[in-house]
């Protein structure tokens, strides 16, 4: 291993990111850092340096971890390709599966860091807006893609889920959502559910002085395909996920692409949301009427 360059600040935070992901991995087994340096031959000091971001773990200390915590080859594979891509210097991937919920606590970490948090979601309601319903339905749906049992991970992940929103209410961080009209339209739960959820984006926007939820009407013209969500942190981190992965960015660069795509869908975004909000919370209340007939 090496030690990472005092003038590296955007390495050390990845390197930061990969050891906090390892230590997760280690208290999901129950197992000290003392046990698995055992496991992999290594000194507890330097599992603690990993852990820690210390220093700038080898694909193949990482690999010898992950494989001492008896996790298949798919997660293998993923955490050294994660060690790979920190040694080049390259954006690191930060891959969910196949534990639903896994990067909850990282979400948490970077969200709590952050004074001004920008969101855009072309397809669901983001998780700092969704009630556990909403969220428990999308949980279990990767649930059972996946094979996992719900009980045992997916419960936990709504829960760390809810735990996000705590931010929410914290009146000196500023939060901006832009959202476009169809993820209402898709019936990810029970239309009581959805109609749920309708009220409590609502709710946020109405009642939150630190919220800002704006919607980009159907059949608006977007010069900018939303091909994938967007959440910015401050002005120095963005992550962008598609459906089976989530990127991080540092790179100032790219951070000021993101910034520009961002203010590029707010300006197509309408605040004027209790019409759209109103039309769509119709339809799922003619859904249930429908049923009752």
């Amino acid at each position: 291993m090496r030690n990472l360059p005092d003038d590296d600040a955007s390495a050390r935070a990845a390197g930061a990111q990969l050891g906090a992901e390892l230590a997760a991995l280690r208290h999901r087994h129950r197992l000290s850092g003392q046990e698995l340096a055992s496991r992999t031959r290594m000194s507890q000091s330097k599992i603690s340096r990993i852990e820690t971001g210390t220093v700038t773990p080898s694909p193949d200390d990482v690999e010898a971890i992950v494989r001492a915590l008896d996790e298949p080859e798919t997660v293998v594979s993923q955490f050294r390709q994660a060690a790979e891509r920190l040694v080049s210097g390259a954006d690191p991937v930060i891959d969910p599966t196949p534990y639903i919920g896994r990067f909850q606590p990282q979400y948490l970490e970077h969200e709590s860091a952050a004074q001004v948090v920008r969101f855009f979601q072309p397809t669901l309601v983001p998780g700092l807006l969704q009630t556990s319903e909403y969220a428990q339905a999308i949980i279990l749906r990767f649930c059972e893609l996946f094979d996992i049992d719900y009980l045992a991970e997916g419960a936990q992940a709504v829960a760390l889920r809810m735990e996000r929103q705590r931010i929410l209410y914290d009146e000196r961080r500023t939060f901006y959502f832009v959202l476009l009209e169809s993820v209402l339209a898709y019936p990810v739960a029970a239309p009581a559910a959805m109609i749920a959820q309708i009220d409590r984006i609502r709710d946020l926007a109405d009642s939150r002085p630190n919220i800002t939820i704006a919607l980009v009407p159907n059949g608006t013209e977007l010069v900018v395909p939303p091909s994938s969500s967007i959440e910015i942190l401050d002005e120095n981190r963005a992550l962008t996920e598609a459906i089976l992965s989530v990127v991080s960015h540092k790179k100032p660069e790219t951070v000021r692409v993101l910034l520009r795509i961002f203010a590029e869908l707010e300006s197509k975004a309408t605040t004027d949301i209790n019409p759209i909000l109103d039309r769509h919370r119709r339809v799922y209340i003619d859904q249930i009427l429908s049923k009752q007939r």
